[in-house]
């Protein structure tokens, strides 16, 4: 299965909550004032994150949670396999 979530249907949290998954911003991509952040979350691949341009750094440690009122996650049969 995969599991589809657009990019600002996450925010980031500054600390622990129920359905946080811990991770790292390992890229930034600017546009305008918000940037599109790579986190790499710890044993969950990657996820990307809207969010506004100074909300985290790369390298940074982060918390990626559901945005609250964000699009639900979407469930798709992997193909291929």
């Amino acid at each position: 299965m995969d599991l589809l979530v657009r990019p600002e249907a996450l925010a980031f949290s500054e600390r622990d909550i129920p359905l946080g998954l811990n991770g790292e911003v390992i890229e930034r991509r600017y546009v305008g004032r918000m940037a599109y952040f790579v986190v790499r979350l710890y044993g969950a691949g990657e996820v990307e994150v809207l969010a506004d341009a100074g909300a985290a750094r790369i390298g940074q440690k982060v918390i990626v949670f559901p945005a609250p009122g964000g699009h639900p996650p979407r469930v798709y049969p992997r193909e291929g396999v």
